[in-house]
């Protein structure tokens, strides 16, 4: 047996001499050796002819192709119908010399045009955009396609929106809305910095304490609650001074909702602190009315228990809050007259019409809902939802109505709107919801609250939508 580095015998040409080659055009003659050889050689892996080669074969290649392109966000993530020449920033990377940007709305890539593509680096570009005065109010693809063909889709990154920034849109924190006027005033607070008022495309401070819940329709008086009821009343120079309201004891309570009252007079439903025992206040339901500068003594409206909070208020002197039952129990529910308490079976409720027929707040097994009156004028016990358009989506809450049937909330985490006939009982719903586009897409959307609404179309909602880590105060017109 051979040795394990033994070679085959040689088979070379000096003891047995291959054929001459012959002439040119005759095929040469193999004979039984040379088919031998020939063998031999291909079963060795070397040719027949010459020594095998010490060349190292090269080996397989496994490096991954270049990489495409990547779409992470753009900046500004947002934009409204008509706006030209808007210069985008589209963040990512991979992107090469001669990148180009494209957005897109399912197979719509008319809506929102590219004029120009600039490359920065390899991970951001700025696109130059134009919206069409048409273009659908919707979260838009942001795609990049690289010179070689490769491209990256951010999908629902761009959001094209009737949302509008009020001001720099934060003076400290989230906002929170509560109200607006007829004429476009928007109140509430920042959880960072305190109450405040807008006036146009301005946000005006109330103070670095307390909270603004109410404000009257022409936006000359902003209610609410720094450590007692008080009020904002505006000056001839714009600027807004604080005033006390009347109330038993000094020391909490709050107005919470204004309305326009008969003659001029302007109603603001809300709570004082009131004795139940000599050392032991409890809050008591009121309204107050101003008339020509002057507030008058609070009402007391009704409390079974020791403990209530009025809330929405209408012209007539119904109130919308919380009472309190001899039971102990303290149920939502609505004063149809200071004396008369009838309660609704609602975890939370938060404001009702001028009309006093229906009340809107969350459903007692959660999600946006409303309570009316049937067709004897008794408040129905029973809760009617509103649509969400996903059998998944049960939270929520409708935050507003006006005497045209529209509601504002939130349902699935995004400002909503609907509209009910509210002519009849029950009310019929018309439409809706109608999800808000917020301030981007990709998850910015998300967040999103509708809190208000003006009484006369078109129809302004404030609230609130996310951009930069903070929910910030923002206008949306509905048609």
């Amino acid at each position: 047996m051979m040795a394990p580095d033994s070679r085959l015998p040689s088979l070379g040409t000096a003891s047995m001499p291959l054929p001459d080659v012959a002439p040119a055009g005759r095929a040469r003659s193999v004979g039984p050796v040379s088919r031998l050889l020939v063998t031999l050689a291909l079963t060795a892996g070397c040719s027949v002819d010459s020594p095998t080669s010490t060349r190292a074969p090269s080996p397989p290649s496994f490096a991954k192709a270049p990489a495409g392109p990547t779409v992470t966000s753009t900046n500004p993530s947002y934009a409204h119908r008509g706006d030209t020449q808007v210069s985008v920033h589209v963040f990512g990377s991979g992107f090469a010399a001669g990148a180009n940007a494209q957005w897109s709305l399912g197979a719509d890539t008319t809506s929102v045009t590219t004029s120009s593509t600039t490359l920065v680096s390899s991970t951001e570009l700025v696109a130059v955009i134009t919206v069409s005065g048409t273009a659908p109010l919707a979260l838009y693809n942001v795609s990049v396609t690289n010179r070689d063909g490769k491209k990256g889709v951010g999908a629902e990154l761009f959001a094209v929106t009737t949302a509008t920034v009020v001001g720099p849109g934060t003076i400290g924190g989230d906002v929170i809305v509560n109200e607006i006027s007829d004429q476009g005033n928007v109140v509430g607070y920042f959880d960072a910095a305190g109450p405040f008022v807008s006036n146009g495309n301005m946000i005006i401070s109330l103070g670095s304490t307390g909270q603004a819940w109410g404000v009257s329709p022409s936006g000359d008086v902003v209610v609410g609650r720094d450590q007692a009821p008080v009020a904002w009343v505006r000056q001839s120079s714009g600027s807004y001074v604080k005033e006390n309201l009347p109330v038993a004891i000094s020391d909490g309570g709050g107005a919470m909702h204004a309305a326009a009252g008969p003659n001029g007079t302007l109603v603001v439903g809300g709570y004082q602190l009131a004795p139940v025992t000599k050392n032991s206040p409890g809050s008591q339901p009121v309204a107050w009315t101003r008339s020509g500068g002057t507030w008058s003594s609070p009402t007391a409206y009704t409390r079974g228990g020791t403990t209530g909070t009025g809330w929405g208020m209408s012209a007539t002197g119904k109130m919308m809050g919380k009472g309190s039952l001899a039971d102990g129990t303290t149920p939502w529910g609505v004063w149809d007259s200071p004396s008369t308490f009838i309660p609704l079976t609602a975890p939370y409720l938060q404001t009702m019409n001028q009309a006093a027929t229906i009340v809107v707040g969350v459903l007692p097994a959660g999600g946006p809902g409303l309570w009316y009156r049937n067709a004897t004028g008794q408040w129905n016990p029973t809760a009617m939802a509103l649509p969400t358009g996903s059998p998944t989506c049960t939270t929520g809450s409708a935050q507003d109505i006006n005497d045209d049937g529209v509601i504002v909330g939130y349902a699935c985490d995004k400002a909503a709107v609907w509209r009910v006939d509210a002519s009849k009982s029950p009310p019929v719903i018309v439409s809706g919801p109608l999800y808000l586009i917020g301030l981007g897409g990709n998850g910015v959307n998300a967040g999103s609250r509708a809190d208000a609404v003006t009484s006369t179309y078109p129809y302004v909602v404030a609230g609130g939508a996310m951009s930069g880590g903070h929910r910030l105060l923002v206008k949306w017109t509905v048609q």
